[in-house]
């Protein structure tokens, strides 16, 4: 595990400390971690999205139904925490 320093302002230090003091998260580092797990998932959603639109508009293929789509989806994020927790990165 590698480390990495940042520097906050007071108001937003203040904001993380409260996150901490609340119960939310044990540490500032466990807070920040979770703030860019959120962030990879986001990005791992909208290229997802963005290759089934892809792949909708490349003409049709027959009918994905909600469970289907849940299921992709489920396994996308399954296949995000696996790399992330091996410290690879989405593109």
């Amino acid at each position: 595990m590698s480390n990495l320093n940042i520097s906050l302002s007071e108001h937003l230090a203040d904001f993380v400390n409260a996150k901490v003091s609340a119960g939310q998260f044990s540490d500032a580092n466990a807070y920040v971690e979770a703030l860019i797990r959120a962030d990879q998932r986001k990005v791992v959603q909208s290229h997802y999205e963005s290759e089934c639109k892809k792949g909708d508009e490349s003409g049709s293929a027959g009918v994905l139904d909600a469970a289907a789509w849940d299921a992709m989806y489920d396994e996308a994020m399954a296949r995000l925490d696996s790399d992330s927790a091996q410290g690879r990165l989405p593109d």
